[in-house]
């Protein structure tokens, strides 16, 4: 099977993490199947108009000329909103049509007119694909689409053998080291949870806590303010996969206290599940489909400080069995997300095309 992959979104050697789940799902497919892909991608972000105009240009041209002139079995467009022109083109080119959705692309609000042409583009394509359960209720609501068009693929899943625990013995020190990676933006819950365990060491000045934040963004700032001179917080900015996990297999859980509903999947919080981290993560989107309260960690309803900080101590108070039960009910759940297992039922799925 030859894949024409087109994404407006695919990380660099600057913007690592930037789209990073269309290269995981590429290179999972190329590694676990037989399929052959060639991609027209853009790498990375700009903040420059002129750039990002320039970029957005050579990318509908080499689509264009891709989509027109070379065989494809399928022509598989992740994010629908910025490539509707070339839906539209190779819909009326009549290929066969995958789009991956992910999450703010479906739920956007646009201009009357362009969403018409999106439910009309998102009806007639011969397949979707959402990454979790929690979307392809959205996708199916949105759209209109029948449950049967729809596939359920995690984002090309996680690599198990990179996202796994070095250390096999538990972390049983005094202090309870907590990660929390993320984009440090709007609504990605960064500042409740540094709110939380600021409440948690005021009023439990016996319980010592180590925090690991691992991301960087627009609101970087903000945080820094918040978190300057408590010893407590580590800021480390973005980093790559083996630093991150070396990081993860440090601490005893994992905060996920993202408040937005595009958060179709939240794919860092398996990560962290794979690395022996229970996660105490948003009752919200995604999350739900993985998560399980009291099993592999707790829910908390978003933005709510005072349950978080309440989660978190539930955990602290755990004692060593319990805990261990917890961290093994994370690594099961983390398995799941296999990206040889999860590349291959795509692949199956993308041959009854």
């Amino acid at each position: 099977m030859k894949l024409l992959l087109i994404s407006n979104m695919y990380p660099s050697e600057k913007h690592s993490n930037y789209g990073v789940f269309v290269k995981n799902s590429e290179t999972a497919l190329k590694k676990n199947t037989d399929i052959i892909i060639r991609k027209v991608v853009i790498k990375g972000r700009t903040k420059s108009k002129a750039i990002k105009l320039l970029s957005y240009l050579r990318f509908y041209l080499a689509s264009i000329f891709e989509i027109t002139f070379s065989k494809y079995d399928i022509v598989y467009f992740h994010y629908i909103s910025h490539n509707l022109p070339l839906v539209l083109w190779a819909k009326f080119l009549k290929r066969k049509i995958v789009i991956n959705v992910h999450g703010t692309d479906v739920l956007a609000k646009r201009n009357n007119k362009i969403e018409s042409l999106i439910l009309k583009s998102a009806k007639e394509t011969n397949l979707i694909v959402t990454p979790s359960r929690y979307y392809l209720d959205v996708v199916k609501k949105k759209y209109g689409v029948r449950k049967e068009k729809i596939f359920v693929s995690p984002s090309g899943g996680i690599n198990t053998k990179v996202f796994l625990v070095i250390n096999t013995a538990l972390n049983i020190n005094s202090v309870t080291e907590i990660g929390f990676v993320s984009r440090i933006d709007k609504d990605k819950g960064w500042d409740d949870f540094v709110k939380a365990l600021e409440a948690i060491i005021y009023e439990n000045p016996h319980i010592k806590i180590k925090a690991h934040i691992i991301g960087d963004g627009a609101e970087t700032n903000q945080l820094n303010q918040l978190i300057i001179s408590k010893g407590f917080f580590k800021l480390y900015g973005n980093l790559g996969q083996v630093e991150l996990v070396r990081i993860l297999n440090q601490c005893n859980v994992f905060v996920f206290p993202t408040k937005r509903k595009t958060e179709s999947l939240g794919l860092v919080g398996v990560e962290a599940m794979a690395c022996g981290l229970p996660v105490i993560g948003s009752k919200i989107g995604g999350l739900e489909t993985y998560i399980k309260d009291g099993f592999n960690g707790y829910f908390f309803e978003p933005g709510n400080i005072h349950e978080l900080k309440k989660k978190i101590l539930k955990y602290i108070d755990l004692d060593i069995k319990e805990k261990e039960i917890m961290r093994e009910n994370a690594l099961n759940t983390a398995h799941n997300y296999d990206s040889s297992v999860v590349s291959k039922n795509l692949y199956k799925r993308l041959l009854e095309l």
